[in-house]
């Protein structure tokens, strides 16, 4: 099993783009088979908009958190299999909401460690 870089499970998790990029141009670039993703638009790790990128469409969010909360939403009510390259990021956040399912031993350590502060 080939394990992905930092880079590979960033990207997957949230793909960080340039302010002004076209959105309509984003979406026909990308497959709409493609599971759901955030899409950030920043300027020098300035935050500019956030969305949420689901089956072609992209639906805008006030704030990061929020599109990464209606990210997560999606992957639940579409019954998506999360990507492979970020998979720990959100089975940690599965756990967060409670919600049961397989979780990897280190997200298990990871809940753990948080509960004991």
């Amino acid at each position: 099993m080939v394990r992905p870089s930092y880079a590979e499970s960033t990207k997957a998790f949230i793909d960080e783009q340039p302010v002004g990029t076209n959105i309509a141009e984003y979406l026909t670039k990308r497959t709409s088979t493609e599971v759901p993703h955030v899409l950030l638009l920043e300027d020098r790790h300035q935050f500019s908009q956030a969305f949420v990128i689901v089956h072609g469409h992209a639906l805008e969010h006030p704030s990061l958190l929020g599109a990464v909360d209606a990210c997560f939403k999606a992957f639940y009510v579409f019954d998506v299999q999360y990507p492979r390259s970020c998979a720990q990021v959100w089975e940690f956040l599965q756990t967060i909401y409670g919600i049961p399912g397989h979780v990897r031993s280190s997200v298990q350590m990871m809940r753990a460690q948080f509960a004991a502060q």
